[in-house]
């Protein structure tokens, strides 16, 4: 796995508390608005009449909001690892994504879901096999780590039957000493599920504090499906511990490719060579987390953000909007963005901050979480 050290060089200070929640301070308690109103600030005033186009966008609350109904039909929301598992938007699912597919001819088989239920299976067919999981508990001195890797562009579990690696390090130490070996590696299993047992928390090179989980193909291989990329996790170190159901992320090359193709870019200015952060803009709510539309993200330095391209992806991840938001994926596609603090901006909620950047070679896949206003 030496070939995935280069990877993070630069990278200090980098990623990724994602998934960290902020309270909004002091909100203003919520009233009771009649039928055709909506509280702002202080005070119920009335509803301007929207047109919101899609299926997943509703009129609510005198504006277009995510509905219910985000995750797509035969897929339901994880809470805790902030995906669907199945469709998040309606991308075509084709493992690789493939960019010859036509985005925008796609039907049930595209998009992994029968146009009939699927016959029951036989009663001798024999259960498939869960994925494996850590036990109770670590020996002394060690934590594992057990969980799934996940298509970034459909959100399902990974299907590929190209061998791939997991790597598990810390990000600082790793920036600090780009050869130094990681604290854990392994191949992926079927479903990109992954278990990485007896991992020390400490080495001569330092202490395991700020855990990374890189998928990535293997080193020499001539080409690869799939993009290296880093997540991180949302989990304190302490000895002993157990940390099952861990998503990571992985990100079809072909997508990547369909990038590069509408920027113009290849050879060393490829994406896949110069790094990028991929960004998923979620809200908690009644239902979960679920993406959202309208928002735009930042750098929180402005200095910093004036030199950020940013693209905000189409529904099927394949193109780039016009609109300088976020449409019903709540995916952003961030070239150049210098390492620091990423939050985003949608109307009536309030989003905290995530580090994020990029890094040579690598995708970068971080979310910012927001609540309601």
């Amino acid at each position: 796995m030496t070939d995935t050290t280069n990877t993070l060089k630069g990278a200090a200070r980098a990623l990724l508390a994602a998934l960290a929640l902020w309270s909004a301070p002091g909100c203003t308690p919520s009233l009771e608005c009649g039928s055709g109103t909506h509280q702002e600030g202080d005070a119920c005033v009335p509803n301007i009449p929207q047109s919101c186009v899609g299926d997943n966008v509703v009129f609510r609350d005198g504006r277009c909001q995510p509905s219910p109904t985000v995750c797509a039909e035969g897929s339901k929301l994880d809470d805790d690892a902030g995906v669907c598992v199945g469709a998040l938007a309606p991308p075509n699912n084709d493992p690789n994504n493939d960019p010859n597919n036509d985005p925008g001819d796609v039907g049930p088989d595209d998009l992994g879901m029968p146009d009939a239920p699927e016959p029951e299976p036989d009663a001798d067919e024999p259960d498939a096999d869960p994925p494996p999981a850590c036990g109770d508990s670590s020996p002394t001195g060690t934590i594992c780590v057990s969980g799934q890797v996940l298509d970034w562009s459909t959100n399902a579990p990974l299907m590929t039957e190209e061998p791939l690696a997991i790597l598990l390090d810390d990000l600082t130490l790793r920036s600090q000493n780009p050869a130094k070996a990681a604290f854990a590696q392994g191949l992926l299993g079927p479903g990109g599920s992954f278990l990485l047992e007896a991992i020390p928390t400490s080495t001569d090179d330092g202490a395991l504090q700020q855990m990374i989980l890189v998928a990535s193909p293997l080193p020499g291989a001539p080409a690869s499906d799939w993009q290296r990329t880093l997540t991180g996790i949302n989990a304190a170190v302490a000895a002993g511990q157990t940390y099952n159901a861990v998503p990571a992320f992985i990100v079809p090359s072909a997508l990547v490719s369909t990038w590069d193709g509408l920027l113009d870019l290849s050879g060393q200015q490829s994406l896949a060579n110069t790094g990028f952060l991929l960004v998923r803009v979620l809200v908690r709510g009644d239902q979960g987390l679920t993406p959202v539309s309208g928002a735009s993200v930042a750098n929180a330095d402005p200095r910093l953000d004036a030199i950020v391209d940013k693209l905000y992806l189409s529904d099927d991840l394949r193109s780039f909007r016009q609109e300088a938001t976020t449409g019903r994926s709540g995916a952003v596609l961030l070239v150049g963005a210098p390492i620091g603090q990423y939050t985003a901006t949608a109307p009536g909620f309030f989003f905290g901050t995530t580090l994020g950047g990029t890094s040579p070679g690598l995708a970068i896949a971080t979310v910012i979480i927001g609540v309601g206003e």
